[in-house]
């Protein structure tokens, strides 16, 4: 039987599964498609653009996904607060500064507070950026939804409305567990991830919140699986007595002065506190910490390439490693998964 290939009709898209299903052989179609998708080493692509400078360090690119992770109450919409009034005001934070200069577009999308709970982050939020809290905030460029009483599939729908309709330099959404059902559905995890990268692609910087498991540093589900793998930066934001320290990890520059903060009076107005962090960890320290680093990115991991990756980070030989992994492996704060040579984390601290 003949094979028949039916034309594009837009010749500015990718054909149509239908469209190739004549065998390749040099079809115009099956050539415009490759050639969209064809690296071409003589363009030469430049450094992406940072939001922020924090101690020194570039961080937070347009043209990615940024997540912020943490426990239930344990700072994160108030780390972002702090992110959004340095954006928009130009003020500092502690060592945080903006790095980007003409005017920028915040869409902030919400979809768990109450009104009132909304009302505070944003007298927090002029606050911060010395404002009356009467301020039009649409006029310093931010754009505010809460869509905590639709549902999942109406979220999606305004989300996908309100960027093409405000064109955002910057999407925060707080928090993205919530465009999903289920977050252990790998196709609704897929899904919105691939949407977060379409904007991100798009030039766009893009903030996400998604809980961590209590008791450990993963976030949740295979949406964070996806999250994780995706984004270009994460920071993990903890509470330690009445400080909220922040952990970063990236594809990029490592910040390594992070930023912490506390609450200066009842009105939970974020203020720069300095954490009271050693001069110098221990080794056991190190390889600890080390080890905390590898399974936040990873569930499991063959012994020998822990022995690598725990080499490479601590700066150590591959034998001291494999050392050190024993000495983790009695300690059970790593373990074999059961009928298999890789490694888990059993005991986060």
């Amino acid at each position: 039987m003949e094979h028949i290939v039916t034309p594009p009709t837009n010749t500015g898209r990718f054909p149509q599964v239908a469209e190739l299903a004549e065998p390749l052989g040099g079809t115009e179609q099956v050539i415009a498609a490759l050639a969209k998708l064809l690296v071409n080493r003589a363009n030469r692509i430049n450094e992406p653009s940072f939001l922020f400078d924090i101690g020194g360090t570039p961080c937070m690119p347009l043209e990615g996904i940024v997540a912020v992770s943490g426990e239930a109450k344990k700072g994160k919409s108030q780390f972002l607060t702090i992110l959004e009034s340095v954006l928009l005001s130009g003020s500092t934070f502690g060592n945080i500064r903006r790095r980007y200069d003409k005017p920028l577009r915040v869409l902030h999308v919400d979809t768990e507070q109450t009104e009132f709970d909304v009302q505070g982050n944003l007298d927090r939020l002029c606050n911060l950026s010395n404002w009356d809290t009467m301020t039009d905030l649409q006029e310093k460029g931010l754009i505010y939804l809460r869509m905590r009483k639709l549902s999942v599939t109406e979220r999606k729908e305004m989300l996908k409305m309100a960027v093409s309709h405000y064109s955002p330099d910057v999407i925060i959404i707080d928090g993205v567990r919530d465009l999903v059902n289920d977050f252990n559905n790998v196709e609704e995890s897929g899904e919105i991830i691939s949407l977060l990268m379409t904007y991100a692609d798009q030039g766009k910087a893009v903030f996400t919140i998604l809980h961590v498991n209590e008791g450990t540093n993963k976030m949740r589900g295979h949406l964070g699986t996806e999250l994780l793998n995706k984004c270009s930066d994460r920071w993990n934001v903890m509470k330690e007595n009445d400080m909220f320290l922040t952990k970063h990890i990236t594809r990029h520059r490592e910040v390594t002065a992070l930023p912490s903060f506390r609450f200066q009076n009842s009105n939970l107005i974020p203020c720069e506190a300095v954490a009271n962090i050693p001069d110098r960890e221990t080794a056991e320290q190190k390889f600890l910490r080390c080890t905390d680093e590898i399974f936040t990115e990873v569930n499991e991991i063959s012994y020998q390439d822990f022995d690598k990756e725990l080499a490479r980070r601590a700066s150590v030989t591959v034998a001291t490693a494999s050392k050190r992994r024993k000495e983790l492996l009695n300690q059970k704060i790593i373990a074999y998964k059961e009928q298999t040579t890789l490694l888990v984390y059993t005991k986060p601290f």
